[in-house]
């Protein structure tokens, strides 16, 4: 694809439509982390339950992530979303019917199981439907979805009158979402039709094999794998830990988390906004990810004190630089692009998920129980500056890199 494409202002409304569902499976999963007051009681919880339970939207996504990106390639992005928003639907009302710890897993991981095959193809829907210079602000626009709907589900989700009203109000407007896009939304502007680019109808085969044959698929995941699992542990697991450690009330510790959270927001639309600017990416990650570890921990020592509210928001600042990146390096490396990124963002996704499902029940929550919170939080911090380190072996994929790129392709066609 090349700058000379004009594409529609309809893009604005497709992202919109896709951030809006990301949006509110991202609210009705990450609501029940601040639910554990009537939650564990109602259902009879242990907390390593209540941590598999939030945990365990992650568990399907291991395999559906790469299942709905080579779908993605093979069948376009509207059937594909449009599947996985209504296993999204149905698993977050299910979950009204629980009456234990068993139905109330499995319906969180349907609800998983929607965002997985979902997921994988944000990426290929900004690729298709906006051009070069905007696909990494687009991308940080949608990963705002993620940040939004986990600031509204902490900071709203201790506010409704019990789980299950918030379950069946937040499920309904995921409904609604569901609907708006199976109605208004579409694969591919015309204008890429018309000149005959493709960017669906990838054999199976032909886009798994592209994505395991990468190198640099490789370097991402594990890269991935350890950013997006301190991102979801952090958020998940910190009102817990303030709550238990610091003796905090439920309403005040979802209240810092939901302040970090919206640290997130800002911070996915600045970081992106100024890398773009600058042209390079890779120093951003970087520092981005040591200063969120840093930042999380220095949240958690001043905890309850003012400090923790000065300090609060920077966390989610430094980790909304990251993820946006992370994700973006699929649609903009040559030996992918647009047609074939939903399928390596699928093994991305499910990796890091892999990852998600392990960190707080498995690795947190134990490092909690034999060496205390702050050697827990400090394993934290440590996870998240290592997968910046890794990821400095990757390519740039900044402005100058991409316009290199594409006046090298387009040399070579004339």
């Amino acid at each position: 694809m090349t700058e000379e494409i004009t594409y529609p202002r309809y893009r604005w409304l497709i992202l919109f439509l896709g951030w809006a569902v990301f949006s509110l499976c991202t609210f009705d999963n990450i609501m029940i982390a601040v639910r554990s007051h009537d939650l564990i009681p109602d259902l009879g919880l242990t907390t390593s339950e209540f941590y598999l339970i939030n945990t365990s939207t992650s568990i399907a996504p291991v395999f559906l992530c790469i299942v709905g990106g080579m779908l993605g390639d093979r069948f376009g992005v509207k059937r594909i979303i449009a599947v996985g928003a209504i296993l999204a639907t149905a698993g977050s009302l299910l979950r009204l019917t629980a009456t234990g710890f068993v139905p109330f897993l499995l319906c969180m991981v349907l609800l998983g199981a929607g965002i997985g095959v979902t997921g994988p193809n944000a990426p290929k829907l900004v690729g298709v439907w906006f051009p070069p210079r905007q696909t990494s602000i687009a991308v940080g626009i949608f990963v705002t979805g993620l940040g939004l709907g986990s600031t509204l589900g902490l900071a709203l989700g201790p506010l409704f009158p019990s789980w299950r009203s918030a379950v069946l109000i937040m499920g309904l407007l995921l409904a609604v979402a569901t609907m708006a896009w199976i109605v208004l939304g579409r694969d591919r502007p015309k204008v890429l039709q018309e000149k005959g680019i493709e960017v669906a109808g990838v054999p199976l085969r032909e886009g798994l094999a592209r994505a395991v044959r990468s190198r640099n698929m490789w370097w991402l995941a594990p890269s991935y794998l350890l950013v997006s699992s301190v991102v979801t542990s952090y958020a998940i697991g910190l009102p817990h830990v303030l709550e238990e450690a610091k003796g905090m009330s439920p309403e005040t510790a979802g209240m810092v988390a939901a302040l970090s959270v919206v640290g997130f927001i800002v911070g996915s639309l600045f970081w992106t906004a100024v890398s773009e600017k600058v042209g390079v990416v890779k120093p951003f990650f970087i520092v981005c990810t040591v200063m969120a570890g840093v930042a999380g921990l220095s949240t958690y020592l001043l905890a309850p004190g003012f400090g923790m509210w000065v300090v609060g928001l920077l966390p989610g600042f430094f980790m909304g630089g990251a993820l946006p990146i992370l994700m973006q390096l699929p649609i903009r490396v040559p030996e992918f692009g647009p047609r074939y990124a939903a399928t390596p963002t699928g093994i991305i996704a499910g990796v890091g998920h892999v990852g998600s499902v392990l960190m707080l029940p498995y690795m947190f929550t134990p490092i909690w129980g034999a060496a205390g919170p702050l050697v827990a939080v400090i394993f934290l911090a440590v996870a998240i500056a290592a997968g910046g380190l890794l990821y400095a072996r990757l390519p740039e994929t900044g402005r100058k890199a991409w316009t290199s790129w594409l006046a090298e392709a387009q040399a070579a066609h004339e």
